[in-house]
C-alpha cells in the first residue's frame, strides 16, 4: 500500500527510479520526499485528481523525469504548463523533453498560481536550467567532434 508510513519504512537514499504506475494512487504523499536521489518517477495511469499534488514532488531536487499522463489531472487546463512550472528541476515530462518555449509559457501559469516575486525567481531558475542543459549538450557535441578529428588523423 502506498502511504508515507510504508515509504519511511522502506526508504532508501540510493533509489533513483521508482515506477508507481497503474496503482490507483489518489494523492502524492509528502513522504515521497524521502527518496532524495530519485531521478525518474512514473506515476502514470493512477487516480490523481488534484494538480496541487504535484507540489509534493518539488522537494525532489534530483528529479529529472516524471510521468503523470492517464491520471484525471492530465485533463485539466494548463496541466503540462502547471507541472513544468511546479517542477523546475525536471527535463522530461510525460516522456517528452521540455522545450524552452514550454518553460517560458509555464511562467505565465506559475505567475497565475503564485506571487509575482516568487514567479520572477522561478523564471530565472528555469532559464538557468535551460542554459545549463544547452551548455552540456554543446559541450558533448564539441567533445564528439574533437574525438572524430582525432580518430580520422590516425
Amino acid at each position: 500500500m502506498y502511504s508515507s508510513e510504508n515509504l519511511r519504512k522502506g526508504c532508501v537514499d540510493r533509489v533513483e527510479w521508482l515506477d508507481l504506475s497503474f496503482n490507483q494512487i489518489k494523492n502524492i504523499d509528502r513522504g515521497i520526499s524521502c527518496f532524495s536521489q530519485l531521478k525518474i518517477l512514473y506515476l502514470h495511469c493512477n487516480a490523481i485528481t488534484s494538480l496541487r499534488e504535484v507540489k509534493n514532488l518539488a522537494k525532489l531536487k534530483e528529479l529529472r523525469h516524471v510521468t503523470l499522463y492517464g491520471n484525471p489531472i492530465s485533463k485539466a487546463q494548463h496541466y503540462r504548463s502547471y507541472c513544468i512550472a511546479m517542477l523546475p528541476q525536471i527535463f522530461k515530462f510525460d516522456s517528452i523533453m521540455i522545450t524552452k518555449k514550454e518553460i517560458v509559457s509555464s511562467v505565465v501559469v506559475y505567475d497565475y498560481f503564485c506571487e509575482k516575486k516568487i514567479a520572477t525567481k522561478h523564471v530565472t531558475a528555469l532559464q538557468e536550467r535551460w542554459d545549463e542543459r544547452q551548455r552540456k549538450r554543446l559541450g558533448m557535441k564539441k567533445e564528439e567532434k574533437t574525438k572524430e578529428k582525432t580518430d580520422t588523423q590516425y
